[in-house]
């Protein structure tokens, strides 16, 4: 799941968009569903992808409707 991730992370430099970041919005629940995962083991992956610099990521929402919204942040940005 993690390696998913970061292949979206990567997405934006082989588009041709050094600069740009792109935004994707989702309901955490069924994105683990899609994913055969849990909603915590989602998250830790987006922690984890975070930590290192390829996107950032905001949750809001009620406990039970939690969304994502994730900024692939082009190339990497390393911290």
């Amino acid at each position: 799941m993690a390696g998913l991730l970061a292949d979206l992370a990567t997405t934006a430099p082989a588009l041709g968009r050094a600069t740009a970041a792109h935004v994707i919005s989702l309901p955490v629940r069924p994105a683990a569903v899609a994913l055969r995962t849990s909603p915590e083991g989602l998250t830790t992956a987006l922690a984890q992808l975070s930590e290192a610099g390829l996107l950032t990521c905001s949750y809001d929402g009620d406990p039970d409707a939690v969304h994502a919204t994730i900024t692939l942040l082009a190339g990497g940005t390393a911290r």
